[in-house]
């Protein structure tokens, strides 16, 4: 794993951007919108890694992630959205360990 990632936790980025978290039940919402095929998929991975990375940051242990790809109207069988969801996964496991996460890529 590049030690850019592991280098997050020394950025000062403010609070984590969360579209959604209910206290109560400890759930957190990020969506990001990107067009998967225009843009580098190493880009759009390093951005969406920093973002989780930075939200376990803060976030109360136990919250689960739900990383929302809004990816409407893109061609998906141009895209293995499979391949990139088990990287970021793993990416997450090697980094933080076990979290509760949940990618979900909305058509």
């Amino acid at each position: 794993m590049n030690a850019e990632f592991l280098n997050i936790y020394s950025l000062d980025w403010g609070f984590p951007y969360l579209d959604y978290y209910n206290i109560k039940n400890r759930n957190a919402t990020i969506i990001l919108n990107f067009s998967f095929l225009q843009n580098d998929l190493e880009d759009i991975f390093r951005y969406t890694l920093s973002q989780v990375l930075w939200a376990f940051k803060d976030i109360p242990k136990g919250t689960l992630v739900t990383v929302l790809f809004d990816v409407r109207g893109q061609n998906e069988t141009k895209v293995d959205f499979k391949k990139f969801e088990k990287r970021l996964i793993e990416s997450l496991y090697l980094l933080i360990g076990k979290v509760r996460f949940f990618i979900v890529f909305k058509s």
